[in-house]
């Protein structure tokens, strides 16, 4: 069906539906993961990425345009298709503006139509996927970024925006010098905090025992030099995003309470 595997997920609650597509498929040469409900479909695709779900509009614990949602949000160059047995026009059109490639029903009266429309999925899949990080690496570069034109950094670029819509903590891993700065603007100025103050901090760089007050800030008295009020790098980070770098050479202790504040988002100056 096409020169590099395509990775299909098959999700039905009949087992026979899962099988027939699985032997059907794996001739074809794809790589084909089958769900009977919802959790095993989130399961799978915490595990890998597809290019193709085959979702079926009835499920036990959910229904198709349910799991659809869930689909894109999760891998939004997947391409979804639906299929029952119980087709309507109002599911269909709804399904096709929530995302869906197409809708088909069941049973399928020609398998060859079913296998064409599989690839063209895949092949859309992937299209869309090379348009996105293209947009996304001319947006760096657009930005005064120094992005390759290489698979690897069109992906690396791809993965850093579509991060930096979301509102959670990120790590970034890598050996000195291959960029982890870069890359955290990068995800600043893509991210709703844009506007918002960018604080880095070399926590390898600064003296053990100044590392939690440049944090925290502390309260005029909270030591014997704090003749006045300071406030910390995460007061000067607020709304925006600060950046811990070579955060693993920092002390355990103060990890532990970075820990509780990047779960809370609270903290303390020191001597309050």
């Amino acid at each position: 069906m096409a020169v590099h595997p395509i990775n299909v997920l098959i999700i039905d609650d009949e087992e026979s539906v899962c099988n027939f597509f699985r032997r059907l498929l794996d001739r074809k040469g794809c790589r084909t993961v089958t769900a009977v409900s919802e959790s095993e479909a989130l399961r799978a695709l915490e595990g890998s990425a597809f290019q193709v779900a085959m979702v079926d509009l009835k499920l036990p614990d959910t229904d198709g345009l349910t799991l659809l949602k869930h689909i894109k949000r999760k891998q939004p160059n997947c391409e979804v298709i639906i299929m029952t047995g119980f087709s309507t026009i109002q599911t269909a059109v709804k399904a096709m503006q929530m995302g869906a490639y197409q809708y088909v029903e069941k049973p399928f009266d020609d398998i060859k139509q079913v296998e064409w429309l599989i690839q063209e999925a895949a092949a859309a899949a992937c299209q869309s996927k090379q348009k996105d990080e293209e947009e996304w690496s001319q947006f760096a570069r657009s930005q005064g970024f120094l992005v390759g034109n290489t698979p690897a950094m069109r992906k690396l670029a791809s993965l850093a925006y579509r991060l930096a819509r979301k509102d959670i903590s990120i790590l970034i891993q890598g050996e000195t010098g291959t960029g982890k700065s870069l890359a955290a603007h990068m995800i600043h100025v893509r991210s709703m905090a844009a506007d918002a103050p960018f604080v880095e901090i070399n926590c390898a760089a600064l003296p053990e025992h100044l590392v939690e007050a440049e944090l925290f800030g502390y309260q005029k008295g909270a030591f014997t030099d704090a003749k006045t009020a300071r406030a910390g790098l995460l007061q000067a980070a607020e709304g925006g995003t600060l950046f811990l770098d070579e955060i693993g050479d920092m002390d355990l202790a103060l990890q532990a309470k970075l820990l509780s504040v990047i779960e809370t988002r609270r903290y303390r100056r020191i001597g309050s």
